[in-house]
């Protein structure tokens, strides 16, 4: 499938925390990369981890990890009426959900249903929009209507939307990380087409459940125990007007791609990053934490203390159903990967001097 077609049906095919595998998103991103790789394996909750090259236990290894998983929501209740009551499945925004088209993912099959609202003439704009007074129609009289459609508690949610193009943009619902994925795709994809060979083992992890604790990436974490990992990720756009600069600093789609510094990120592998940008002239930015990164990045430099970095891509409207990447910086990220993994510093040690 061409990278088109591929990141179009990636983000179309829902993978909500816990269902990446079985809903299909992450069966997706295998399909894509076996033809790159030496093997792609799976555990049993789903992460998908591509082996670049025949793995070599004398070689370092380099990690690079985005995660599958996108936010929803799932039933938490269906009352007498036949209505159903919602929970979040990870930083869901409840208040983009009122009068929204819903897919209910049943064992069955999907089930469509919308979130009911009331109209405006009756709350006169005073409506709060709280999670629990949210509430999913399907059109069902009763509670036994439901559940003979094949609805249970604890099934997931996902919004109906899809991927599309607005000028040089991507668009569409789990770009957060979809894009990611994406990009270390193409990465496998150029670098197997180049026949490029690599001094160390490259194992490129599609990791799971990073919406709800950063878990998958600490499952890959123990796995493989990498030398080095980095994970590709989205950080806020700021330049629009729903931001403020002196809260959330400043960071603009189509600026460059962005390197984060916190805490977890170690500083001589940042350090490598950021001059590898500016010798191969590639734009970037740069983005701060006083504390948790908010990535996975956090799950691989703790607790083993594994040399970790973020590489971002700024984005739009983050945790919506309109996500926006800028192309060029998706561009750009792949190009600078790919570089940085031809880098021989690669697999020199990063302890600091003393």
């Amino acid at each position: 499938m061409n990278k088109k077609k591929f990141l179009k049906k990636y983000v179309n095919t829902p993978s909500p925390s816990g269902y990446e595998i079985l809903l299909g998103g992450q069966k997706v991103w295998i399909k894509q990369v076996k033809p790159f790789c030496n093997n792609v394996d799976i555990d049993d909750y789903g992460n998908a981890y591509a082996y670049y090259n025949e793995y070599d236990k004398n070689k370092k290894t380099i990690l690079l990890d985005a995660h599958c998983d996108e936010i929803g929501f799932f039933v938490f209740d269906i009352t007498d009426s036949g209505y159903i009551k919602i929970g979040c499945l990870g930083g869901s925004d409840i208040t983009i959900a009122p009068s929204s088209r819903v897919n209910i993912w049943t064992e069955n099959g999907k089930i469509n249903g919308v979130f009911g609202h009331p109209a405006i003439h009756v709350h006169k704009r005073e409506f709060k929009v709280e999670k629990e007074k949210m509430f999913i129609d399907i059109g069902a009289t009763d509670r036994k209507f439901v559940e003979d459609m094949g609805i249970k508690i604890g099934d997931p949610i996902t919004m109906v939307d899809g991927y599309m193009e607005l000028a040089n943009y991507h668009c569409g619902r789990s770009l957060d990380d979809k894009i990611g994925g994406y990009i270390n795709a193409v990465v496998l994809q150029e670098l197997c087409k180049s026949n490029i060979e690599l001094p160390f083992n490259l194992v490129v992890v599609n990791s799971v459940q990073e919406e709800v604790g950063l878990y998958g990436a600490k499952m890959a974490s123990n796995k493989i125990s990498p030398d080095v990992a980095i994970a590709i990720d989205v950080t806020h756009d700021t330049n629009s007007p729903a931001y403020d600069r002196n809260k959330q600093g400043l960071m603009t789609c189509g600026k460059g791609i962005s390197f984060m510094n916190s805490p977890s990120i170690q500083k001589n592998l940042l350090k490598l990053l950021i001059n590898t940008a500016k010798n191969n002239d590639i734009e970037y930015q740069l983005d701060a934490s006083g504390g948790s990164s908010g990535t996975n990045t956090d799950s691989y430099a703790y607790p083993k203390g594994i040399p970790s970095a973020l590489i971002s891509i700024p984005m739009k409207y983050m945790h919506t159903t309109i996500e926006m990447v800028n192309k060029t910086d998706v561009k750009n990220a792949i190009k600078f990967i790919k570089i940085l993994l031809q880098n021989d510093d690669m697999i020199k040690s990063f302890k600091y001097e003393i």
